[in-house]
């Protein structure tokens, strides 16, 4: 009877321990797959993993994309210059309210050279009315099964991340500075030096904790500016909203501008 209360106890012991070492199991994991895209160059403990290829737009360019909460956003800025049904968007500098229009250049971040395109919000959404619904509805520019995510969308990207502690620089475990989030949206690399605690550019070699991968290709080295589906009510025929993040700022920014300026877009899965 002793013998069999013996080998019970070590039975028991020996489940004890696998269970203690399963629960006590990192829930980040490293991405070792070598990212060949360049917006993605390095390696970090995402919040959810990358995933590669998810896209493909109608002029062959494909995207990675990353889950963040419960949306699948690009993990990278739209380059197409045709809508998915073969139209071409016209390429030109004319600030126009209603006429849509693309320009692309080259940009030089980090002696990395890349092949950026921002488009006016008539581009964006291609004849669609606004939307702050979630999911917003609007195809618009993105390729088939995507679409330009509401403003709404936006604000979910950002409260979901507010609510990851480890996406928060400096938390303190209250709400006061939830909104320092920018870093954990923003790329590694191209990024201007900033000396103010928690700014995209503080550090950024610890920036992306969430695998958004955004790079300062509006102002190069200092912002970003991402379209948004939605229009401003009070100048509902001039201005649309529109989110950033800039070198010297520690939150994800949000305002509205005229709909003639040119901004990026991140199209998020159907």
């Amino acid at each position: 009877m002793e013998i069999k209360r013996k080998a019970m106890k070590e039975i028991m012991l020996k489940y004890a321990i696998i269970f203690a070492l399963i629960i006590g199991m990192p829930s980040c994991h490293k991405d070792d797959t070598k990212n060949n895209n360049t917006n993605n160059n390095d390696e970090h403990p995402y919040m959810a993993a990358i995933i590669y290829n998810a896209v493909t737009d109608i002029d062959g360019n494909s995207y990675n994309a990353v889950q963040i909460g419960n949306q699948v956003w690009m993990a990278e800025d739209l380059r197409t210059r045709r809508y998915a049904d073969g139209r071409v968007i016209n390429r030109g500098s004319t600030q126009s309210m209603t006429d849509p229009y693309t320009k692309y250049w080259s940009v030089t971040l980090n002696d990395s050279i890349f092949d950026v395109h921002a488009y006016n919000w008539p581009a964006v959404m291609d004849g669609a009315s606004s939307s702050n619904r979630i999911p917003s509805g609007v195809q618009g520019i993105c390729p088939d099964g995507w679409h330009v995510p509401s403003r709404a969308e936006w604000e979910s990207l950002r409260n979901y991340v507010r609510r990851q502690s480890q996406c928060v620089c400096n938390y303190n475990g209250y709400n006061d500075n939830s909104n320092n989030i920018g870093k954990a949206l923003s790329a590694t690399l191209g990024w201007k030096s900033s000396n103010v605690s928690c700014a995209v550019g503080n550090n950024s070699s610890s920036n992306n904790l969430t695998g958004f991968s955004a790079l300062p290709f509006y102002i190069p080295g200092k912002k970003t500016r991402f379209w948004t589906a939605t229009e401003e009510s009070a100048y509902w025929d001039y201005w649309a909203h529109y989110y950033s993040l800039e070198y010297d700022r520690t939150a994800l920014l949000w305002c509205y501008e005229a709909r003639s300026d040119f901004y990026f877009v991140r199209c998020v899965r159907d």
